[in-house]
């Protein structure tokens, strides 16, 4: 009898080993970064998508007083920028950009100038090469999963004295139909959270001078 509970004590440390070794396996392998060699991410689909098919229309929300929503067709562009309140739109065509000051209802043209075509694209380019991380987080209720990257911070909407590239890491989260859904910037100890809004279809009356707007 004595020799019985000695076995099953021995069996069941035994047991409590091998979760134990199995659940520091599964916690490690889930922290090592994912190489894009071996599983290409999601973030990075949809930077190629966006790429080989340049039209449609990307929106970040910080909140009522800060967004952007960038719209792209081919070789055209509108920027709409709402920083802290104050509303600009700038305008790529015709190999010019064009800057909507809306409370002055006055717009400036910048000849042979096109950077704002790669606004989104040449951000998330950056990331294409990196290792990730995959994990899950809970937002407003909602359980999403995550791609994060470390040494990235360049889809910020905000700008940020205190930030670099040594000490920030950015996560993009994805519902349960994968559509990317929210985008967080970690930095020492605060972070900016942004809701997207990510669609392929826009309209050519983006690209219009509005008619009450004069020529500064």
């Amino acid at each position: 009898m004595k020799n019985k509970k000695i076995l099953i004590i021995v069996v069941v440390l035994i047991l409590i080993c091998l979760l134990s070794g199995l659940g520091y396996y599964f916690i490690k392998k889930r922290q090592e970064p994912i190489k894009q060699s071996e599983k290409k991410a999601q973030i990075t689909q949809i930077y190629e998508n966006l790429v080989s098919n340049p039209i449609y229309k990307f929106s970040l929300t910080l909140d009522d007083k800060n967004n952007m929503i960038v719209s792209i067709k081919n070789d055209k562009a509108n920027i709409d920028m709402l920083t802290e309140g104050e509303h600009l739109t700038k305008i790529v065509k015709d190999n010019n950009t064009y800057l909507l000051v809306h409370p002055r209802e006055k717009y400036y043209i910048y000849q042979n100038n096109e950077l704002e075509l790669a606004k989104i694209t040449s951000s998330l380019e950056k990331i294409k090469e990196k290792d990730y991380k995959k994990g899950k987080e809970e937002i407003n209720d909602t359980k999403y999963t995550y791609e994060e990257f470390e040494n990235y911070n360049s889809m910020m909407l905000k700008y940020a004295e205190d930030i670099t590239e040594e000490n920030s890491k950015t996560r993009f989260y994805f519902n349960k139909e994968n559509k990317l859904e929210y985008i967080k910037t970690i930095w020492n100890d605060k972070e900016e959270l942004l809701k997207v809004d990510l669609t392929y279809e826009v309209e050519d009356t983006l690209f219009d001078i509005p008619e009450n707007f004069k020529q500064g």
